[in-house]
């Protein structure tokens, strides 16, 4: 399964590839009229003129139009028209290079020429008299011509940026004036029109707003909400004030160590890491729990060292289950395991040699919290009825597993901005193109030559697939780019058929229709330029095709797709070498499965390394088994809960999980070793502790971001019952050293 993962994420990685290649800098503006009375087209070209005035714009045209000097390229493709003109020569020869066409050919061309394209025509006839460049370019001046169709509704502007997609500041300025040469423009002509904008950089603006977002609001309330719970109950100013240390130093650690592993730390990262207050905090207040009743510095120290054991494991349990997100696959969470673990054991590290020296003169209060009396009494009264309550519930959530609902892409899991957007790109694009976003071939080889010749076989079996209607159009590199072989193959048929009969007879035909002769006449011994790809990538045609092409350690080409059978293109593709078939869309899904697949791993192997852990510290199986139990009956519990309401479970839910039992085992260990010897005192902590990892975990309920949401939900549930577990399914029993 983890190599099926990998294969599908290397597939991604690719179309990304070129994906990112192709809209990466690059906007698609929409202007449309409001009323639909008038003709947009003007209006774009004044918006036109005024966003080349930026100096952030690299250049600006009309979808329908190309975004080079037409007719400057069609003179310099003429050069080389007897070696482009086919990609499959020996067969189109018949039709192109048929005596009794001529008059037909020739009478066409004088057409042409007193045309309204005649200037286009001019430019290309001397070189190019039998108009072999056309024939090359008829394919991709159709695509034109769709494109176009549609311009009395709206018309789209391309604006392809200097700054990189994702240069955040650069890419907001730009949006903001667009915004504003647009609404200055409008303004002129009583706001008429209406405009609607996407691209990658779009995109990449909206996620890092939408995140800087929550990050902003998740901190500010997951801070607040730890400060008022720790307030509230311990009633201490300055003992806040040494904890704030401990916490703002575990964070710190955090983004520095993640830093320096990852060259940054992303903010999605710290968004997630701001729950640590609630995880972190945990460990001071423990200790100044057990200390509250002792206020001198040498109890406090001995108070300490007497729950150290209990801190260290609850410590390294809940870094396992961070460290286990990393092997998860999810891109990202390599760093929050990074961030998270360095952080714990920062906070671990200063509550046991920091903190008792920082309470050296601290007054701490045992909090008051109504209930936990009575809930342990009732506990103890009524266990074993609670036991086989909570034995029956368990085994109904495990049938009810069997009915569990997996999501099967990763759409669901971006933001509402971001999702609105999917929609305004999806509504914009289908105007200009049926090409299927992220459906492409990809050819793959260690030359260019190599690639082209792979290419052109390609493109001839794609033409098939669209007269037979399996295929509905198609983007290929010809006749931009063309191989040396087919340059070869064209200019042996061109030689072939084009002998000097049939220049006579052009030569006649030319005559009778009142062209030049002398100018138009020679078919015989010219001299074409073979056409260099290496010079073409270099020119202004690699503003077309560019994005079509990566070259490095291979040579890459891809061929987009219009509307298609994916079965049909794959079995007609299999026995070309080197030539793939990709869906973004369905590599997307094999990734779900993937990442699913790992998260089952990775829950698997955290949980059988938090036992491992348990069985060193207890030397014994049943209690190692009886301190794991609150944590996974907790995560039976959650997942019994999703099935029975049909939610769709992703990998998420998997983390979520994950991080429950990581937490709560913490519990599990402090009420099983109870090192106060007071198991009220000892479920006070736990009460306190849980409560702060709660509100610290919820705060992630108002992020825009389901990740977060989805993680919220998991962790702050599965806490709360891992909390009330422990009471019921863990004796009441002191386990020191």
């Amino acid at each position: 399964m983890f190599f099926q993962g990998r294969l599908a994420q290397d597939d991604l990685l690719l179309a990304e590839q070129f994906q990112k290649n192709q809209f990466s800098r690059q906007y698609l503006i929409e202007i449309t009229d409001k009323a639909g009375s008038m003709n947009p087209v003007g209006f774009a070209h004044a918006l036109i003129q005024a966003l080349e005035t930026m100096d952030s714009v690299e250049a600006v045209w009309l979808s329908f139009e190309p975004p080079f000097d037409f007719q400057n390229v069609l003179s310099q493709y003429s050069k080389s028209a007897q070696h482009i003109y086919s990609l499959d020569p020996e067969h189109d020869a018949d039709k192109l290079f048929d005596p009794n066409s001529l008059p037909n050919t020739v009478a066409q061309l004088k057409k042409y020429l007193l045309g309204p394209q005649g200037y286009l025509v001019k430019s290309v006839v001397e070189q190019d008299p039998l108009l072999l460049t056309f024939h090359a370019l008829k394919d991709w001046r159709k695509r034109i011509v769709d494109q176009s169709s549609g311009v009395e509704q709206q018309v789209i502007i391309v604006l392809q940026s200097r700054p990189e997609a994702f240069d955040y500041s650069a890419q907001q300025r730009i949006q903001f004036q667009i915004d504003a040469l647009f609404n200055k423009l409008n303004a002129g002509y009583g706001y008429q029109y209406r405009m609607r904008i996407t691209g990658m950089p779009v995109f990449a603006v909206a996620a890092e707003t939408e995140i800087k977002s929550d990050v902003q609001r998740v901190t500010i309330l997951s801070s607040t909400g730890v400060i008022l719970v720790f307030l509230v109950l311990l009633r201490s100013l300055k003992a806040m004030h040494w904890t704030m240390i401990i916490l703002v130093s575990a964070m710190g650690v955090g983004i520095l160590t993640t830093t320096l592993i990852f060259g940054m730390t992303h903010v999605l990262t710290i968004a997630l890491g701001a729950t640590l207050i609630g995880v972190c905090i945990d460990y001071p207040i423990h200790v100044m729990m057990h200390s509250a009743v002792q206020q001198t510095r040498d109890t406090k120290i001995s108070a300490v060292i007497k729950i150290w054991p209990s801190l260290l494991l609850g410590g390294l349990t809940t870094m396992t289950g961070y460290c286990a997100l990393a092997f998860t696959g999810y891109p990202g969470f390599q760093q929050i395991a990074v961030f998270a673990i360095s952080g714990i054991a920062t906070a671990l590290l200063l509550t046991r040699f920091a903190l008792p020296f920082l309470l050296n003169k601290t007054s701490i209060r045992v909090p008051w919290l109504p209930g936990i009396n009575v809930l342990l009494t009732i506990n103890q009264s009524a266990r074993k009825l609670l036991c086989l309550l909570v034995t029956v519930s368990g085994l109904i959530s495990l049938v009810l597993l069997t009915q569990l609902e997996w999501m099967d892409g990763l759409d669901k899991l971006s933001g509402n901005a971001l999702h609105q957007q999917k929609l305004i790109d999806v509504s914009i694009r289908r105007h200009i193109s049926s090409i299927e976003s992220g459906r492409m071939i990809l050819i793959k080889a260690d030359t260019l030559e190599h690639a082209l010749m792979l290419s052109e076989e390609t493109s001839s079996v794609l033409n098939q697939l669209v007269k037979h209607g399996v295929l509905e159009q198609f983007v290929p590199v010809y006749p931009w780019l063309v191989s040396q072989q087919l340059q070869n193959r064209n200019q042996q048929v061109y030689e072939h058929f084009v002998t000097l009969d049939y220049q006579r007879h052009w030569q006649q035909q030319l005559y009778e229709h009142g062209l030049s002769v002398k100018k138009l006449g020679n078919l015989l011994n010219r001299k074409a330029e073979i056409l260099l790809p290496e010079t073409v990538l270099q020119s202004e045609i690699n503003q077309l095709i560019g994005p079509q092409v990566i070259s490095g350690e291979h040579t890459l080409i891809a061929i987009w797709l219009g509307k298609h059978q994916p079965e049909a293109v794959i079995k007609s593709l299999n026995n070309i070498k080197g030539v793939k078939y990709i869906s973004q869309r369905d590599t997307i899904q094999k990734l779900a499965t993937s990442y699913r697949n790992t998260a089952i791993n990775a829950l698997s192997a955290g949980l059988l390394i938090i036992l491992f852990m348990l069985l060193l510290r207890y030397q014994h199986i049943k209690p190692a088994l009886t301190v794991l139990l609150p944590a996974v009956f907790a995560m039976i519990f959650i997942y019994g809960f999703w099935s029975l309401v049909k939610q769709d479970i992703s990998f998420l839910h998997l983390v979520g999980s994950l991080l429950t039992v990581a937490i709560c085992v913490d519990y599990g260990i402090y009420f099983y070793e109870n090192r106060s010897q007071n198991q009220l005192h000892t479920y006070q902590a736990m009460a306190v502790s849980m409560l702060t990892t709660v509100v610290a975990f919820a705060s992630l309920s108002i992020s825009n971001n389901p990740v977060l949401q989805t993680l919220s939900v998991a962790v702050s549930v599965g806490v709360v019952i891992g909390f009330l577990l422990c009471p019921v399914l863990i004796l009441n029993q002191a386990k020191t050293d």
